[in-house]
């Protein structure tokens, strides 16, 4: 996580404050799938069209399954960094 905290740093120099990151990891697809707390703050964040998602330790596919909607943003994913 050490050279993806990095490369956010530097990545979001002076963009800051336009975009939000969110790190979807298989943790959040489970939380997501049973329906949380975490699905509903998903979609205030996706309501204001500045959130890019950054697909880590699983893959698009997998996201697209769980939240069609964020998995049709576009993103990273830290495997190609």
């Amino acid at each position: 996580m050490d050279n993806l905290s990095g490369f956010l740093c530097s990545f979001c120099c002076g963009w800051w404050c336009l975009l939000g990151f969110l790190i979807c990891r298989e943790l959040l697809l489970r939380r997501l799938q049973g329906e949380s707390i975490a699905d509903k703050e998903l979609s205030v964040l996706l309501a204001r069209e500045q959130l890019v998602p950054l697909v880590h330790s699983t893959t698009y596919d997998d996201l697209r399954e769980i939240s069609p909607l964020l998995a049709s943003r576009y993103g990273l994913n830290t495997q190609k960094i």
